[in-house]
């Protein structure tokens, strides 16, 4: 791919994939809002890095739907000759492809990477949905970096206050109270909740990425990559029965004859319906553990109060901070009176004083922020560097 831009690369594997155009969203299999490197996909192919948003590449255009934080952004990121940018709300992907594709517009899109009710908002679009059997990401680029393999370490019952057998037999009444026989969890901060079990996959979001299957007894079955697993105790890892993560989809395929599956239509990858359905049956509900977890028990929150010397430091450093800055403000403001006196003026003689002074100070810097942000829109460096 030596001297192609990811772009035409991708083209090229379109076409000769028979499809005329891909989506490629910035989210990954866990719809994170940051993602590893290695899920970085949009920024690759667009330049683009903002935390939302998603590309449509047709045949012969690119557009970037993203949301208002990054208009700007991605203005600056991408190149305007060859990617045209929308509004990711205003004027949504659902509603161009409605307005400006033919029917039957063959357009692929990775199954891990879609929610069931985005599948279905797009669906409901002329274009025909292709999932991939392969990722073109995988040929294509070639320097991708390694998939994240942080260590996971285990969340003792004295911190978490109850023990992740007791989570899952909490779990397990939902099931059985709704007729289902396993739970898909997919994401990444009710599985750490679940297991009771935190991560390093992504700086400064304390989760494992992985994949889990709850049945109607307890029981689970993880699908975690075996490299992240070393820091656990062994009593901690027996527990559960472990699998590679990308075994879970052709698993939740092998168990789903004659079973019922609750899954998550917000937050749970499409493929899991292509892989359940129809032999088996989906119930689609919020993942009852998004709500167990919001209720704390009486020792989470202590464990909340012993970060309080933290919010004590924050404290200090703040009122440090305003404590400058007002310093700043007096200064600016008496400087016309402190004028007055090596220059033996009256106060009559002074033509403005420290209120007009500031407000001088405050028009003049938003007025060069506005010209810079306008020059940034229009792909201009700006003279603000």
């Amino acid at each position: 791919m030596s001297g192609t831009s990811p772009l035409s690369a991708l083209r090229h594997w379109l076409e000769a994939s028979h499809l005329d155009g891909m989506i490629v969203p910035r989210a990954d299999a866990w719809q994170s809002e940051y993602c590893a490197p290695y899920d970085e996909k949009l920024a690759w192919l667009t330049g683009f890095d903002g935390s939302a948003g998603v590309a449509l590449v047709l045949k012969d255009k690119a557009l970037l739907f993203v949301d208002g934080r990054y208009q700007v952004q991605a203005r600056v990121q991408v190149n305007l000759d060859e990617i045209e940018i929308h509004h990711l709300h205003n004027e949504p992907l659902a509603e161009w492809l409605t307005e400006n594709v033919e029917a039957g517009t063959r357009i692929g899109f990775d199954a891990l990477l879609m929610t069931n009710t985005e599948f279905e908002q797009l669906s409901a679009t002329p274009c025909k949905l292709v999932p991939l059997k392969v990722s073109p990401f995988d040929a294509l680029w070639t320097d991708r970096p390694a998939a994240p393999a942080g260590l996971i370490r285990e969340m003792p019952v004295e911190v978490s206050g109850e023990s992740s057998e007791d989570k899952r037999q909490r779990v397990a009444a939902v099931l059985a109270a709704n007729n289902a026989d396993y739970l898909a969890v997919t994401l990444p901060d009710n599985i750490a909740w679940l297991l009771n079990v935190r991560g390093s996959d992504i700086p400064t979001s304390p989760v494992p990425l992985s994949f889990a299957l709850l049945s109607r007894d307890g029981h689970v079955e993880w699908f975690v990559n075996d490299n992240k697993l070393g820091a656990l105790p062994e009593e901690v890892r027996n527990a559960f029965t472990i699998a590679p993560q990308d075994a879970f989809i052709e698993r939740c395929q092998q168990i789903a004859a004659g079973k019922r599956v609750m899954v998550d239509a917000d937050s749970a990858p499409v493929a899991l319906r292509f892989a359940i359905e129809p032999r088996g049956e989906i119930v689609w509900r919020t993942d009852p553990i998004t709500l167990m977890k919001a209720t704390k028990n009486p020792i989470e929150p202590a464990g909340y109060r012993a970060g309080h010397p933290t919010a004590e430091y924050l404290r200090y450093v703040i009122n440090r901070i305003t404590s400058a800055g007002a310093l700043y403000l007096v200064i600016i403001a008496l400087l016309p009176s402190l004028a007055i006196i090596p220059l033996k003026l009256s106060s009559s003689q002074m033509p403005f004083g420290g209120t007009t002074l500031l407000i001088i100070i405050g028009v003049g810097l938003q007025t060069v922020k506005e010209i810079n942000t306008q020059l940034q829109q229009h792909h201009y460096e700006g003279f603000l560097k």
